[in-house]
């Protein structure tokens, strides 16, 4: 019988923590019995593909715009949190947890 599977969606501006879960569970699937599966959405560039967890390009570049938003644009935290909830709500439909990096506070799904 197959064990069970858990899908996590991640996204994050540095991958460490997202990157070091992933090893444990993806390592030791066998032991803890479950198949784990991470759908990467993180932004840090020097670090996401040492653990396999970057996005696609399309991605990517709506977080990042989303993010451009607050930080270059000055746009209304809120305004921002409530938009990147939108945009990126419809990712996790296929998720069975979301995991979330620094920054946390963009997590309000």
């Amino acid at each position: 019988e197959a064990p069970p599977r858990l899908v996590i969606w991640q996204t994050d501006g540095h991958t460490a923590l997202a990157g070091e879960a992933k090893t444990i569970l993806v390592r030791f699937a066998g032991e803890i019995g479950v198949d784990t599966q991470f759908l990467g959405n993180s932004i840090a560039d020097s670090t996401c593909g040492n653990y396999g967890l970057c996005p696609d390009l399309a991605m990517r570049d709506m977080i990042s715009g989303l993010l451009k938003l607050y930080y270059d644009d000055k746009q209304p935290f809120e305004s921002v949190a409530e938009a990147w909830a939108q945009a990126l709500g419809p990712s996790l439909a296929k998720a069975d947890a979301i995991m979330c990096g620094q920054p946390l506070y963009w997590c309000r799904f």
